[in-house]
């Protein structure tokens, strides 16, 4: 099974519920926004949006940066870039070839103050477009040490039954579904790369990802989602040294009503 990752930390993220704070800092492109996705296209020139981020945050402390985008047309290179207070900055790239959703992630320089991110185009032809769910800055990516049963996902729909006199079956009603229910079971256990914990701090970080209580983002080889941690269970094996099974079950996080292209399905 391909890695399965999960942030955790969240300092500073924008899933885009509104355009609130993002203003235009270059030129040249428009930056509209549609179910909790933002089209960011290029007219001329080379534009960017920015957003300053209060208060701000330590790179000490906050370690990593990510955004979730999928490019739809054109060729360009774009990129999403936090700012520190000494005018340095440091950034993501993305290019056209990213036809499908993806949670690109990169690592910031140490002991700088981060107040302002920014999304750009670096060189880009007229029209060329890119979709972003989501840009965030956390504390780190949580590669989880073994994932060794087969993830199993259910997606519910309320469906409601009529009756109807003297009519034989009844009429089906939809009423939408519920959140997808995503469930990881697995192994914790010492790792030095690239998490550095053993069995018992891979508990405790877990823990303490599940009392964040808000979204974040998983990847596997299946899902690049954003979701959020409905239950947590670590149970120590007896006989094994630092060593806990665990479950994980997560629930896709929506803000607005899912669609084909928040799941990355084909219709």
């Amino acid at each position: 099974m391909a890695d399965v990752t999960l942030t955790r930390g969240r300092g500073f993220a924008d899933d885009f519920p509104d355009l609130t704070g993002w203003s235009e800092d270059v030129a040249g492109g428009s930056f509209t926004l549609s179910g909790g996705i933002v089209t960011f296209s290029r007219i001329s020139g080379v534009p960017a949006w920015k957003k300053a981020i209060s208060p701000t945050l330590a790179s000490a402390t906050y370690k990593a940066l990510g955004w979730r985008v999928k490019a739809i047309a054109g060729t360009f290179t774009a990129a999403f870039e936090i700012r520190y207070t000494d005018l340095t900055t440091e950034e993501i790239s993305v290019e056209n070839s990213q036809t499908t959703w993806k949670f690109l992630t990169g690592s910031l320089t140490q002991s700088k103050t981060i107040d302002q991110v920014r999304i750009k185009f670096t060189g880009a032809s007229t029209g060329s477009t890119l979709l972003i769910d989501l840009v965030m800055i956390h504390k780190e990516l949580l590669n989880l040490p073994v994932v060794n049963q087969p993830m199993g996902f259910s997606n519910p729909r309320v469906l409601v039954e009529l009756p109807i006199l003297r009519r034989e079956g009844g009429v089906l009603q939809d009423l939408g579904s519920m959140s997808t229910v995503i469930q990881c079971n697995g192994g914790l256990f010492t790792t030095t790369t690239p998490n550095n914990y053993t069995a018992v701090q891979w508990v405790q970080v877990l823990l303490g990802t599940w009392l964040e209580a808000n979204w974040q983002v998983f990847s596997s080889e299946l899902w690049d989602l954003k979701v959020q941690i409905e239950f947590f269970q670590a149970t120590p094996v007896p006989g094994r040294k630092d060593y806990f099974d665990f479950v994980l079950r997560i629930r896709k996080h929506d803000p607005v009503a899912a669609t084909a292209d928040s799941w990355g399905a084909i219709q």
